[in-house]
């Protein structure tokens, strides 16, 4: 446990995409903490359908992997490297994120540790699935907390029934996210967004939010 955890709002405004880390083992007590962030978020109904696949196994990292590179690759690189930089940032930072995002894409098996959130249900549509996105996301938050770094990862469902193969899911459950989870190269440290002011409208569309 780092000595000191920072605040909420703290570690909601540094939790940036930390997509170089190093190959160290991190320890399980860690992991379970961030585990049992996940289940501590809501779900529709509370029906609670999630299920958390933890992989440490290089083999099973290596062939995901593989399909997670082929993705980026083939059909994720090519389309942001033609289009215009993200909203808040200048074509410098937004170079940087691609080169990190190429790294995460060649790297990605190193990584320590993964989290796959899962969904339990026959055949459960992406929107009855968004249940388990609150769950990541106090994942990641928790493991900003903890002073480990990790990222939200959705390329691989292009190869779905391959990569849920390799990760000996049962019929009934399926993946709907993949977090690399190790100690960050990089620091952290503000995330760079649009401003409130440009996206908050109050009373009607368009309509500027105001402080009251």
């Amino acid at each position: 446990m780092p000595e000191k955890v920072p605040d909420l709002f703290e570690i909601m405004a540094t939790t940036r995409s930390m997509r170089r880390l190093k190959p160290d083992p991190v320890p399980a007590e860690l992991i379970r903490k961030i585990l049992e962030a996940g289940v501590s978020a809501p779900s529709g109904g509370n029906m609670q359908r999630w299920r958390f696949l933890v992989i440490r196994d290089p083999i099973v990292k290596r062939t995901v992997g593989s399909y997670y590179k082929r993705a980026w690759d083939e059909m994720a690189s090519p389309r942001y490297r033609a289009g215009k930089p993200a909203p808040g940032t200048s074509p410098e930072r937004f170079t940087r994120m691609l080169d990190a995002a190429q790294y995460l894409a060649d790297h990605i098996h190193e990584a320590p540790v993964w989290i796959v959130p899962c969904m339990e249900g026959a055949n459960p549509s992406r929107t009855a699935g968004s249940s388990i996105y609150p769950a990541v996301q106090n994942m990641l938050l928790a493991a900003r907390a903890l002073g480990l770094g990790a990222t939200l990862t959705t390329l691989y469902p292009n190869f779905e029934k391959e990569v849920e193969a390799a990760l000996a899911l049962p019929a009934d459950v399926h993946s709907y996210a993949l977090l690399p989870i190790g100690y960050p190269m990089g620091r952290f440290g503000p995330v760079r967004r649009v401003p409130v002011a440009d996206i908050a409208y109050e009373y009607r569309w368009g309509q500027p939010y105001r402080d009251q």
